[in-house]
């Protein structure tokens, strides 16, 4: 063999040897991405039982509580120890889920709560009429309160809404109005005048679950004071009459009395509030008391489950309806 075939050859194995090692990096690569790929998958379905098993024992806590009312003082509301990053008996450390969710607190700032929260501290927007829809949004100082409320009433086809109201005209959307009850909240974003703006603003305060399905049924002991506030102000309007000291000295009282004790039943709330029988605050605390319970059945549970050492979460939300003891909403992140 010559020296030029013996150049020829030398190259061609050198050639070779590139292809195969790129060949081999190449493989590696995939080898690697597929390893990459299959632990998140691996970690998802992690993350996804975690949150599942954290959902099933909030629900038989939630179940455990069968007291004749509920209360932010009850551990389902907000405890640390019974639902942050809580580790299975048989799951490695870094394996934990989480029940929280965030919620306006006194500032209306949002905060991080561990636990669950029930759905009648809001107000039912399928339930509420135009006056109280309109009074809540002035509660929370939404602009156009009185239009949005109108659209709301036409989107969920109230009777007293005209055909040929504007509130019912979706030409410019592109879309009809549904004109049925709204199956979630979200829901809202479709209605005219709607924006993400207000609707962040007002989620927190409205619900579409409930214990009554024929009226507005707001738990006293959970409500927001916004909220509160709205209910003594609509008894007012309904009534016909309440000044603006018996409506604010009604609501303080209210407020003081929840610090110290649940309420057990409207009749102890009652006796608590202790009103003299020709005041304000009590002709109006009559008016009141067809809008309020002390007891909860719906509860919205948001789960995360945290699989640490990779930063891996996954979230599970759904509303469980304790009466019938059955899920009614299911979402996954």
């Amino acid at each position: 063999m010559n020296k030029n075939n013996k150049a020829q050859v030398i190259i061609i194995t050198l050639w070779i040897l590139i292809i195969l090692s790129l060949l081999a990096v190449s493989v590696a690569n995939r080898v690697s991405l597929g390893l990459r790929l299959s632990r998140f998958a691996t970690d998802r379905l992690k993350a996804r039982a975690l949150a599942v098993s954290g959902i099933n024992r909030t629900i038989i806590q939630l179940d455990a509580d069968n007291n004749s009312y509920d209360s932010l003082k009850e551990f389902w509301a907000d405890s640390r120890e019974s639902f942050k990053e809580v580790r299975l008996v048989d799951s490695v450390d870094n394996e934990v889920y989480s029940i929280e969710y965030t919620r306006p607190d006194e500032s209306l700032k949002p905060s991080t709560i561990f636990g669950v929260i029930d759905e009648e501290r809001k107000l039912n927007i399928n339930l509420a009429d135009e006056d109280l829809l309109r009074m809540l949004f002035e509660e929370l100082k939404v602009s156009d309160a009185g239009k949005i409320s109108r659209n709301i009433m036409a989107w969920r086809g109230d009777s007293n809404i005209p055909p040929d109201d504007e509130s019912r005209d979706y030409s410019l959307q592109g879309y009809p109005c549904k004109a049925a009850p709204l199956v979630n909240i979200e829901e809202l974003l479709l209605v005219k005048g709607m924006t993400p703006a207000i609707f962040e603003d007002i989620k927190d305060f409205i619900t579409v679950w409930g214990i009554q399905q024929d009226r507005v049924n707001v738990n006293i002991n959970t409500a927001s004071r916004e909220l509160i506030s709205v209910l003594i102000k609509y008894a007012v309007f309904q009534n016909g009459s309440g000044s603006k000291e018996a409506i604010a000295g009604l609501l303080d009282a209210i407020i003081e009395k929840r610090k110290a004790d649940p309420f057990l039943s409207i009749a102890d709330l009652s006796a608590k509030l202790n009103l003299p029988e020709d005041s304000e605050e009590n002709n109006i605390f009559n008016s009141l008391q067809q809008f309020i319970d002390v007891q909860s059945d719906f509860f919205y549970i948001s789960a995360v489950g945290i699989i640490k050492n990779r930063s891996h979460r996954l979230r599970l939300e759904c509303v469980y309806d304790r009466s019938e003891k059955a899920i009614k909403f299911w979402h996954q992140d």
